[in-house]
């Protein structure tokens, strides 16, 4: 989770002047996008990382639901 959690949280924090909503859905992306990287990655903690390689080309389930519940959270902030 916090491969997607850190990038929203410095997105969010560098459109401190912005609108929360403009704000919020540009650091949810960024959450997303993370978490999409989390793909090209071997997981190495929490439950994925008794896979080892075998989990390289899989996003990480919990910063893929991280940012879902981040864009789900900014659309009600409209």
């Amino acid at each position: 989770m916090l491969d997607a959690l850190d990038p929203f949280r410095r997105e969010l924090r560098a459109r401190a002047g912005e609108a929360l909503p403009t704000a919020w859905q540009a650091a949810a992306e960024a959450a997303t996008r993370a978490a999409d990287g989390t793909a090209q990655l071997v997981p190495a903690r929490g439950r994925a990382a008794r896979m080892g390689v075998r989990g390289h080309g899989h996003p990480d389930a919990g910063a893929v639901s991280l940012a879902l519940i981040l864009t789900a959270a900014g659309a009600t902030l409209r």
